[in-house]
């Protein structure tokens, strides 16, 4: 792990090295519903944290809108939005 930690690209913010994190997210829509969700939280909770990131998601949008109805159907509904807005709202 300390090799990647040296070897990973560097942004500039000030005076400060700060390291920027790249992650790609592929076949999200071949998981589970459940698996969705949880993956979709954790991409967004990354996202609020301190520094520079970069998500990549190679996914069918249609089929995880569907997996995102499919596992928060009923929080969705109390809101008056479904997946597309759940997915809007991260990317």
């Amino acid at each position: 792990m300390s090799k990647f930690l040296q070897t990973e690209p560097l942004i500039y913010k000030g005076n400060h090295r700060v390291p920027q994190l790249s992650i790609l997210v592929d076949d999200l829509d071949r998981c589970s519903a459940e698996t969705v969700v949880q993956v979709l939280r954790a991409v967004n909770l990354l996202l609020e944290g301190d520094g520079e990131k970069t998500f990549w998601l190679a996914i069918d949008p249609q089929i995880v809108v569907s997996a995102i109805n499919e596992g928060c159907g009923e929080h969705l509904r109390k809101a008056r939005v479904d997946g597309a807005d759940f997915l809007d709202k991260i990317i």
